[in-house]
């Protein structure tokens, strides 16, 4: 009779544990490819897929579960181990998919332009925001202040104009190298928007960045002049203040002048070059992009007060 007991007892505890022992089972099969991303491991990885595994499995990494349906194309990423993330791109990985801060593969990139190229090269979304927060994909590159990335997704039409400003992304982390780019790019930008860009600077004490903004050639109106050479004489920054006071004539403006209005032509060039080469076959080489890139910069870097005066002030 005790052992009667004894075994019905066993087999409710079994059919009740049978739902909790498949969630754990099924729990770490589908991480199966997040560990071998994490690992960089390319070879279990290819042996995973080769094997039936979902390339898309989306789970939750963190306990507690502040960050879910984390695929692993954005651990592999994140990790930059390119290897993995081309193996998950052939394998049909979704490219835009986002995790439950509305993060893609791309953001979890950020910090490593070259998986940032290949990901871009291979079909993922530059433009748009996200569902979760008005926030760009420009924006969450910029917060991560990697400008070489920035650059990549600019150069293949990164949408600014919706979500929130990269370019206040890159003032509030201090980024001249950065704000000088983004102004460049945009070349549209209305004024009071650069303004009011470039007040949030003063109001951070980032010099540097100030002088980013006056290296962006437009003419600021007498009063928000005055403004400026107030704090840059209240702060100290000295070579700030005599930026400031040179005359719209002096040759050192004028020079500035050129320089920005050749770099623009040279843009233009550049994206009329990717949109026909894109048409043609269907993207730019990773060379021919590097290249592109490189010669935008050698154009737009000469002259650079902003990298001359990050260290003076």
């Amino acid at each position: 009779m005790r052992r009667q007991l004894i075994i019905k007892i066993v087999l409710i505890a079994s059919i009740l544990a049978t739902p909790v022992v498949w969630a754990v089972w099924s729990h770490q099969n589908q991480r199966r490819l997040h560990r071998l991303a994490e690992a960089c491991d390319a070879t279990g990885m290819k042996r995973a897929l080769d094997g039936g595994a979902d390339p898309n499995s989306a789970v939750c990494l963190r306990f507690p579960c502040l960050i879910d349906r984390v695929t692993p194309l954005m651990v592999a990423s994140g990790r930059g181990c390119e290897a993995c993330v081309r193996l998950l791109i052939d394998a049909g990985a979704d490219l835009d998919a986002c995790d439950s801060l509305g993060r893609c593969a791309l953001v979890y990139a950020a910090p490593r332009p070259a998986i940032v190229d290949l990901l871009v090269r291979s079909g993922a979304c530059v433009a748009g925001c996200d569902d979760v927060l008005p926030q760009t994909r420009v924006w969450r590159v910029a917060e991560y202040g990697c400008t070489e990335s920035l650059r990549i997704l600019m150069d293949h039409g990164g949408d600014r104009a919706g979500g929130w400003s990269p370019l206040s992304a890159a003032v509030e982390r201090d980024l001249p190298d950065m704000v000088e780019m983004l102004l460049q790019y945009d070349g549209d930008l209305i004024v009071e928007h650069r303004i009011a860009a470039l007040m949030e600077a003063v109001q951070r004490d980032h010099p540097a960045c100030v002088v980013a903004f006056l290296d962006a050639g437009f003419e600021l109106p007498p009063d928000v002049q005055q403004k400026l050479i107030e704090w840059a004489d209240a702060k100290g920054h000295a070579a700030v203040g005599e930026r400031l006071r040179l005359p719209p004539s002096s040759p050192v403006r004028q020079h500035r002048r050129e320089v920005l209005i050749r770099g623009h032509e040279h843009l233009a060039a550049l994206r009329t070059l990717r949109r026909v080469h894109g048409r043609e076959h269907g993207h730019l080489s990773g060379a021919s992009s590097c290249r592109s890139s490189q010669s935008f910069r050698t154009v737009t870097s000469r002259g650079s007060f902003a990298s001359q005066i990050a260290f003076a002030c």
